[in-house]
């Protein structure tokens, strides 16, 4: 479990400015209307810059090139959740965690904790990563979404199935021994995206709170 810790903690690469300063070229661009084949020259041009840099954070690039071009027709993309989800927020968590292959990722219809037979309470995020090991497996984030334009239909809200999926997640890596557990979780709502971390404070007492907002420019 120590081990599994320190992989956390093991490199947070420096932030340097060239992510905003793509975004912002991408928007300016995207207000020209330009052509799909220019679009993807210039995500090109940016791809070459970011593998040229020592700066792991440069590989936003990568979420450019793959997301850029679909905000051509971001409208009609948009309608289907399961579109919107696998266009515009896979690209973007995939490039997260998709560079280590200690975790591993599945969209929809995943029971939480891989005991569906076993939980009280079955709970199906949109999204989860987690540790697989020979004898458990560790769920580490999970995600909840809606596209743009959608609603919650259900009794449950997506922030209250999120919190609860959280907590479920933070019981199981204290039960098994891990310190200092800290989980996140990702909410979805259309064009904003908040990130929650749940972490204890204490043996008995649980702290929730939103880590980072962000909001697509466009």
């Amino acid at each position: 479990m120590k081990d599994l810790q320190a992989t956390f903690f093991l490199h947070l690469p420096p932030i340097i400015a060239n992510g905003m300063q793509w975004c912002q070229q991408a928007e300016d661009l995207l207000a020209c209307s330009p052509s799909w084949r220019d679009l993807k020259m210039w995500c090109v041009d940016l791809l070459s810059k970011a593998c040229k840099s020592d700066n792991e954070v440069d590989l936003i690039a990568d979420i450019l090139y793959n997301i850029t071009p679909k905000l051509l027709k971001c409208a009609e993309d948009s309608k289907l959740e399961d579109t919107f989800a696998h266009s515009f927020v896979d690209p973007i968590i995939e490039a997260v965690f998709g560079s280590a292959d200690i975790f591993q990722r599945h969209w929809a219809n995943g029971a939480l904790l891989g005991q569906k037979r076993k939980c009280r309470i079955e709970y199906k995020p949109d999204w989860v990563v987690y540790i697989k090991s020979w004898t458990s497996r560790l769920d580490l984030a999970v995600l909840e979404l809606k596209r743009p334009s959608g609603s919650n239909n259900g009794p449950v809200s997506d922030f209250v199935k999120l919190g609860r999926q959280m907590k479920t997640m933070l019981g199981k890596l204290v039960d098994i021994g891990v310190e200092s557990p800290v989980v996140c979780g990702i909410l979805v709502e259309g064009k904003e995206c908040t990130i929650f971390r749940k972490w204890l404070q204490s043996i008995i007492i649980a702290k929730h709170s939103p880590s980072a907002t962000a909001a697509e420019s466009k």
